[in-house]
């Protein structure tokens, strides 16, 4: 991709009723931008859909989809002002006060640099598909 692309890809990023396409290592990529709970996030669909199985975890590791295309987030369990109770009262090396995380992919994209580094990182070919 070109410069000259990205931008395209930049300044049509979030607009409603606005589908972006892309041809990636032989997948069919389209974006669309949707509103949820009042903030803009743009949705990325694989092949023409979006599979439930793709977000999930197998054997430890993601389908290869998901990896390529999805956004992988990452929350703590506990919050820091529990976290911070729990050191007061059982100690900072106490098995009670340690963080643990949990993880998982969402095909909603919010963030356009995001989006591009993630795409640029994973995959080898990307090609935009231009409206005539």
């Amino acid at each position: 991709m070109t410069t000259e692309d990205w931008k395209y890809v930049k300044d049509n990023w979030g607009a409603l009723f606005t589908t972006i396409k892309f041809k990636i290592d032989g997948y069919d990529v389209c974006l669309q931008a949707g509103v949820i709970k009042m903030r803009v996030y743009v949705t990325c669909y694989v092949n023409g859909s979006m599979k439930g199985i793709w977000l999930s975890k197998k054997e430890g590791q993601y389908p290869e989809e998901g990896k390529r295309f999805f956004q992988l987030h990452k929350k703590a369990v506990i919050s820091a002002k529990e976290m911070k109770r729990r050191q007061k009262i059982f100690g900072k090396r106490s098995d009670f006060s340690k963080q643990s995380f949990y993880e998982y992919l969402s095909p909603n994209w919010s963030s356009f640099s995001a989006f591009k580094k993630h795409i640029i990182e994973n995959n080898k070919d990307i090609q935009l598909i231009r409206k005539p």
